[in-house]
This record gives C-alpha cells, structure tokens and sequence, in this order.
C-alpha cells in the first residue's frame, strides 16, 4: 500500500492562472529485524538492528524475557544482554502514515548459562585390579555440551570420553574419578568419587 500526500502550486504566465498538483508517494511500513548472534551466554551482549522497510514514525521493541534493557522506542541499532538463561523471542513493531506493521522471531536467542556441578556418579566404588568396560556415569546437566573427567593413573578410557557416560579400563591403581560438565560460557565445579582396586583373589582347589 501506499500513501500520497498531495501539494498544489498556482502559477501565473501571461496573464493566465495555471495550477499543478503534485503527489509525493509513501509506503506503508514493513517490520524486520536481524540479530548479530543467535547462541549466547548470560551477560553476552548482542547487536539487533532494524531493516525495516517503508515510511516510518515510531519504532517499539520488545527484546524478551530477562532482557537489559528489556524494550525500546528509538530505531536503533540495540545492544542487549540477558541475565536470564532459555529461548527468548523478540518483536519489533512500526508504525508510519498508511498503517502497523509487526515481526515476531519466537525463540530466536538461545541464552546459555555455565553448567551446574553434575550430580553423584554412578557405578561401582571398588574394583578388581585389571577390570575392564566399568562404567560410570553422571545424569545429563542443562546447558552442558562436554563433560572432562578425570581418572586414577594406569586407568584408560575405553568408550565415551567427552560425553556423561564411560566406560573404564583399570590397571592396579585406585584413587578418585571426577567430572566437570562445559560449556562456551564455562566450566562447572568437580564432582568426584574415590575407587578402590583389589588384587584379584585366587581360590585354590584341592583334590583328592
């Protein structure tokens, strides 16, 4: 759609009146905006900039939840941060002349916080010497892309590294395995739990 805005000039040559109307042509607003990140952490600040379209008078953000700021009314661009962690959806509405626009982008940021400590691990707290495929694990923790765990010497990892499960290869050595969960925003404090190895027992049979 568009708007005219009409003018009227009167002018005179020879004698006669003459009179030209002129139409100045206005398009009707259309709402869009783009994000400079679209993944970040709490306290990461972000750029959103408007590309709307169109004869503009008024803008109106909304940049969604736990956002700092959480609105605006001028054109931009804006610099925001969130001091929440989730999915965040943001609007941008303008007005002009010849009518309302609105864009909506739902769930356009995802705000990551630094993963929480994992829970209690799970699997055996003693084992025999040279034991294989013991695993040991940890519930999954929100946000948390790796888990680093740290293990008793002579002991490998056979299967999962990186993930919040494994499985263990241990030599004759006990101590204490740990894990920490990450993410790009950070690393969780250890959670850990002491091993124990024994030599494995040998039962003699006699006969008679």
């Amino acid at each position: 759609m568009y708007h005219f805005l009409n003018h009227t000039f009167r002018y005179f040559f020879l004698g006669l009146c003459f009179m030209m109307v002129t139409s100045v042509v206005k398009a009707a607003p259309v709402a869009s905006f783009t994000v400079s990140h679209t993944v970040v952490c709490i306290g990461q600040s972000i750029t959103i900039t408007s590309t709307a379209t169109g004869s503009i008078t008024s803008y109106t953000w909304n940049f969604g939840s736990g956002a700092v700021p959480l609105s605006a009314t001028t054109l931009g661009p804006h610099s925001i941060s969130y001091s929440t962690p989730g999915l965040k959806t943001i609007s941008l509405t303008v007005t002009g002349p010849d009518g309302t626009s609105t864009e909506t982008q739902t769930d356009i940021i995802q705000v990551n916080a630094v993963p929480a400590t994992p829970a209690i691990i799970t699997g055996p707290e003693s084992v025999c010497s040279g034991a294989t495929a013991v695993s040991y694990s940890v519930q999954p923790v929100t946000y948390a892309s790796n888990y680093t765990w740290s293990i008793p010497a002579g002991t490998t990892i056979t299967t999962g590294a990186g993930s919040n499960q494994l499985q263990l290869a241990f030599g004759s050595t006990g101590g204490t395995i740990c894990v920490a969960a990450s993410n790009t925003c950070g690393t969780s404090s250890n959670s850990c739990k002491a091993v124990t190895v024994g030599k494995e027992r040998i039962k003699l049979v006699s006969y008679n």
